[in-house]
């Protein structure tokens, strides 16, 4: 997307080295509109981060029932911190649980026995031009004669 001293692509995150690790060199930014459900005013953010979870390592942690709730709380708050961080740093945010998930699991090469998408956190310095215009399209529709 758009970072300045990170070439276009899709990256992991690797906390034990607190490091980002290439999965997939080049990325279309015009890609991500269609797998956020066509929420196309995403096409023009500087990052986004599809948050995933590794369902095989919460059970080895909570081997009970509620390892999946456990997920959840930990994805809500990551959800909640993340547009505080970017207040913060003067960036925009943009939070949505809505896309296409077995596209994205395949766009990030999980294994989908382990590991799944649960939430896209979005961010960058838009002037809310794609945002206007698509509100502009939606009145317009709204306003047509049938």
């Amino acid at each position: 997307m758009r970072v300045t001293g990170l070439a276009p692509g899709i990256y992991q995150y690797r906390s034990h080295r607190h490091e980002l690790s290439v999965v997939r060199r080049g990325f279309d930014s015009e890609q991500l509109g269609p797998l956020l459900c066509a929420q196309n005013f995403a096409n023009d953010l500087s990052y986004g981060v599809f948050v995933t979870s590794r369902f095989d390592k919460m059970w080895w942690k909570y081997p009970h029932s509620r390892a999946y709730r456990v997920a959840l709380l930990d994805i809500g708050c990551l959800t909640q911190t993340f547009p505080l961080v970017c207040t913060a740093k003067g960036i925009q945010s943009w939070p949505t649980g809505y896309f296409i998930d077995h596209e994205i699991n395949q766009l990030l090469d999980l294994d989908t026995n382990v590991e799944s998408v649960m939430f896209f956190l979005g961010a960058g310095k838009g002037d809310g031009a794609v945002a206007r215009a698509a509100l502009s399209t939606l009145r317009g529709l709204a306003t047509r004669e049938p």
